[in-house]
Parts: C-alpha cells; structure tokens; sequence
C-alpha cells in the first residue's frame, strides 16, 4: 500500500510538472498559463472535496475518472482564458482600452457560458449509459462516471467563475501583446507544409 502511494505521489508530481511545462509552452505567457493552472487544480480540488463530502474513497476507478476527465477540464480552462485574453487585446486594439476590463471580461466569459454549459451537457449524455450497466462492471464503472461527472461539473461552475476573477485580477492593466510560441510556430509550419503536400 505503501509502495503505491508511493508510485501515485510520484506520477501525480511528475504529471504537474508536465502541465506547467506545457501550458507554458504553448501559452507562451506566464499570466495566462497561472490562470489556466489555477482553474485546471481548483476544478480537480472541487471534485475530489464532493467525492470526500460523499464519503467516496481514492480508489483507481475514482483516479481514473478524475484522469479522464482532466482533458476536458484542462481545455475548458485553457479555450476560457484565451477568450477573455483575445477580447481583451481587441478591446484595446480597436477601440483604445476604453471598454473597461471588467466589461470585457464579463462579456467575453458570457460569450463562453453557453459554449461551455452545451459542452459539457453533450459530454455528460455521453456517459449516462454507464450508469445503466448491470453486475460487476457497472458498480466499478458506477464509480469511475461520478468522478467524472463531478470533476467535469467542477471544470464548468470554475471555468465560469474563478477564470474571470483571476483574469480581472491577473490581466487588468497588463501588456497582452501577442507572442506566439517558437514551438507552436514551428509545428503549425510543419502542418501547413504537410497540407501544401496533400
């Protein structure tokens, strides 16, 4: 037991620094990918504190739902803040930075609301018929798809609320030219040439 906490506490710190790396890389703005990060470990703190108010344990179905729930939570997080980050750059590009930030921000996250709330509506629906599974396999299967459920309900109520907080506290004021990143840049390169090819 205590080897596998062992090998999960490793996995999950490796994993993290994985997440850093990459929202760093690809954001290519430390503002930017310190929103994303927060709302990324707020939406997995706050279903893992309902699936403890629930009296569920860590088991590997519950650590399988969280995992498989992450892709969803990482892009909610991420398709959020470059949103209100775009708005705003338009805001003061266009129009000279005389919309307020709030009112960009509050705009930009009610542009994302119904995006967000459809989204997760169809992912959810996707998963129902597992509820549904008789046996064995639908008690293990049970508690995999609430985890899911939970963490992925988490990433659409954080996504709504903590990334405008943190985006009026983190980006008010700020510089937000565009700089792309050296690697995407070079991978879109690579994916135009490979189109140019076909």
């Amino acid at each position: 037991l205590e080897m596998a906490i062992a090998n999960l506490s490793q996995a999950l710190v490796i994993g993290a620094i994985l997440l850093v790396l990459a929202l760093g890389i690809f954001m290519y703005g430390w503002r930017t990918a310190l929103i994303s990060l927060v709302v990324i470990l707020t939406s997995l703190a706050a279903a893992l504190a309902v699936l403890y108010l629930r009296g569920a344990t860590l088991n590997s179905m519950v650590i399988a739902g969280l995992v498989v729930a992450l892709g969803l939570i990482i892009d909610e997080a991420v398709v959020d803040v470059q949103n209100i980050t775009q708005r705003l750059r338009q805001n003061r590009e266009e129009n000279g930075g005389l919309v307020s930030t709030r009112s960009v921000i509050h705009a930009a996250s009610a542009e994302m609301r119904g995006v967000l709330f459809f989204a997760t509506l169809i992912t959810l629906l996707a998963a129902v018929p597992l509820f549904f599974l008789d046996g064995m396999f639908g008690q293990i299967f049970r508690v995999m798809v609430i985890s899911y459920t939970l963490a992925v309900l988490a990433a659409m109520v954080t996504a709504l609320v903590v990334t405008p907080a943190l985006s009026l506290i983190l980006l008010s004021g700020k510089s937000l030219e565009m700089r792309e990143s050296p690697l995407v840049a070079r991978m879109q390169r690579s994916y135009r040439g490979i189109l140019a090819r076909m």
